[in-house]
């Protein structure tokens, strides 16, 4: 289902980003993606190119409804609605620098591109330094194929050696183990579950932004990604609205007990419009929810308890692909 690639690297110079900078590690992706493997380049979107159902730019980074079959195309409302194949999170302290890219469903077969478009990336730089208008450059060192349910690491690319995995050799995180997880804490029965915020969410509901989301919401949050993930990236079956109801419903016997969150505002610089965008609505800390006992006689818990596991790795709200809206769980 999901393959997490994690690449160790390190800043040529310590670098200075205002907040997390997940949007602009986003934009160099697809600059590089784009100068990779693009032989349209005249084009500014890959929109109605003419190898736009070929080419894996188009697939990864401009994923819309119109590379896909017509019965394929129902789910998604409206033309750029649907999950990205690929979510992009980076790490930084000082000049140590980690990236996470998970690859979703049929995204995978692109695993061979990551280490060139790492090390092209890193070439170029990441954003640019204000006081000397330079790009950050950085050095990769390695890079591991990780299953944090399993702990089970390989390593695919070391200080320029790139070793021979087999597709099978990759410890690719399933939706069995996930669901596996989720029987286990279901024989728990525990009565609380905390959501703590590794990057700031942005989270609507109703057209609102919600700072301190009530479960329901995050649940069918998740459920839709995982349809447009099923639908999508797996070719799979999505979740019917019936059954994203029912969840919802059983959602309810999870209620906010404590939150302790902040609001958290996002600048990015945009190279390709060269302006510097804001977004206000972002926030970030930690969730405590209590559960109810009546939750484990529901038909659904099981499914629910998943869908908040399955949170933790396909993220939840908007820029997901840019690494926001992830977080860890812990029941007690």
């Amino acid at each position: 289902m999901l393959r997490k690639l994690v690449a160790y690297c390190k800043f040529n110079q310590p670098p200075s980003f205002q907040g997390y900078p997940g949007l602009t590690f986003r934009g160099v992706l697809g600059e590089c993606l784009r100068n990779m493997l693009c032989t349209q380049k005249t084009r500014k979107t890959c929109h109605k190119c003419p190898l736009e159902k070929a080419c894996p730019t188009a697939y990864l980074f401009e994923t819309y409804p119109g590379l896909y079959p017509p019965e394929r195309r129902k789910i998604a409302r409206k033309l750029t609605g649907i999950t990205k194949p690929y979510i992009i999170m980076p790490t930084t302290q000082h000049d140590t620098l980690k990236i996470s890219l998970t690859l979703i469903g049929q995204a995978k077969k692109y695993t061979i591109l990551v280490p060139y478009l790492l090390l092209s990336m890193a070439a170029t730089g990441i954003g640019r330094k204000q006081e000397t208008q330079t790009r950050r450059t950085f050095t990769l060192k390695r890079i591991k194929a990780e299953n944090p349910i399993t702990n089970k690491e390989i390593t695919i690319y070391n200080h320029g050696i790139k070793p021979h995995i087999k597709e099978e050799q990759y410890p690719d995180i399933t939706e069995k183990q996930i669901e596996e997880k989720a029987e286990e804490i279901l024989e728990q029965q525990p009565k609380k579950v905390t959501l703590k915020f590794k990057t700031p969410y942005w989270l609507k509901t109703g057209g609102k932004t919600a700072w301190i989301p009530e479960m329901p919401h995050i649940i069918m949050n998740i459920a839709r990604k995982y349809s447009l993930i099923k639908t999508y990236h797996l070719t799979e079956n999505p979740l019917t609205p019936t059954q994203a109801a029912q969840l919802k419903e059983t959602a309810k016997n999870i209620k906010i007990q404590k939150a302790t969150i902040k609001q958290v505002t996002i600048r990015h610089l945009s190279l390709e419009r060269q302006t510097i965008e804001i977004y206000e609505n972002f926030a970030q800390g930690q969730i405590t929810y209590q559960i109810k006992p009546q939750l484990y006689k529901q038909k659904n818990a099981k499914q629910t308890i998943k869908l908040i596991l399955l949170g933790q790795h396909i993220h939840i709200g908007k820029y997901t692909s840019a690494g926001f809206g992830a977080y860890n769980t812990k029941f007690t």
